[in-house]
């Protein structure tokens, strides 16, 4: 495989197996299983140039493609695998006799799951040659196979709104993603108010914040806390300032897991305050003109790197930059 690869990689099933017998002059030192539904991943970005496992077009980006409209050119991805086939499916002798991988299923990070059809056979496909030479490869034979994003399992994300009188802000329900365990927290609490800073502090370091904001503000304290969200991604919008000639708006994305989306996005639909969009900061937004009353945002590259919970390649730069934010 090339821009991919599985979860599993054991050849021993194929060296020893069928597989073995009879592709006897077979390298199995670069097969990556003989399973019958593969899950296979998109390749990291450090590996889009490595010559053996990367150096295709389109390929290797964490899983991530985005909207055309954000991106046309990160909009695909692209994969190479190799299949060898057993007797009675080793004919080969025309291309009709050749079948297709099926039952094709993709699953995302966050919940979002898609449902695929069944390959269709379409025209053959061109693609750039591997020897960088500028001639076009022609695949021996093409399938389509369309896949629709289906309603999500159980919840990944969640999103809370908070006022802009209020001096707090509200975070996600008690329990939003559901709650694996319970014992030390009430799954049945309102979630505790917070100063704004805090949203982005992990979970685990809310509880004693939380405790002496509630006593500043003189906030009931429940005996047992409540629990988290147990989201993986979660938004905030806080309103910051509401007058006759407009308003302001603060929204906090933030994200727990373990990798950084640098090239996040957030599509709101705004009904009434469509046509008097005027502006955001930090941040780029874009109304859309063929989906109705949305607006579009997404993250500056300039600032990737205060995507990552620590910045590994610049420190002195992300200490100065949250200094000043402090200020």
């Amino acid at each position: 495989m090339r821009g991919a690869f599985t979860s599993r990689k054991d050849s021993a099933a194929c060296l020893y197996g069928s597989a073995g017998k009879y592709y006897k002059g077979l390298d199995f030192s670069n097969v990556m299983n003989c399973e019958k539904r593969p899950y296979i991943s998109d390749m990291p970005l450090d590996k889009a140039n490595d010559t053996k496992l990367g150096k295709l077009p389109s390929c290797c980006r964490n899983g991530s493609f985005l909207p055309s409209v954000m991106d046309p050119s990160k909009a695909r991805l692209m994969f190479q695998m190799t299949v060898y086939k057993l007797p009675q499916y080793d004919n080969r002798t025309h291309r009709t006799a050749l079948t297709p991988s099926m039952k094709w299923q993709i699953k995302g990070v966050l919940g979002s799951n898609y449902k695929c059809g069944a390959p269709i056979r379409v025209d053959l496909t061109e693609f750039p040659d591997l020897s960088g030479l500028l001639l076009k490869t022609t695949a021996i034979a093409t399938w389509q196979v369309v896949c629709n994003i289906t309603k999500p399992e159980k919840k990944a994300r969640c999103v809370s709104f908070s006022a802009y009188y209020n001096g707090s802000v509200i975070p996600c329900n008690t329990c939003a993603c559901g709650c694996p365990d319970t014992y030390k927290c009430n799954p049945n609490a309102k979630p505790m108010l917070l100063p704004s800073e805090y949203l982005l502090v992990p979970f685990s370091n809310w509880n004693v914040k939380a405790k002496a904001w509630a006593k500043l503000k003189k906030f009931p304290i429940p005996k047992k806390l409540p629990c988290s969200d147990n989201c993986g991604v979660s938004i905030n919008w806080h309103i910051n300032s509401d007058y006759a000639s407009g308003w302001t708006a603060q929204v906090t994305l933030f994200n727990w897991e373990e990798f950084p989306f640098e090239d996040w996005f957030v599509a709101v639909k705004m009904d009434k305050a469509y046509d008097g969009y005027e502006n955001v900061y930090s941040f780029n937004g874009t109304k859309l003109t063929n989906v109705a009353k949305t607006i579009f945002f997404h993250g500056s590259k300039d600032l990737n790197y205060l995507v990552a919970e620590t910045n590994g390649s610049d420190l002195q730069k992300t200490l100065e930059c949250l200094a000043s934010n402090n200020l």
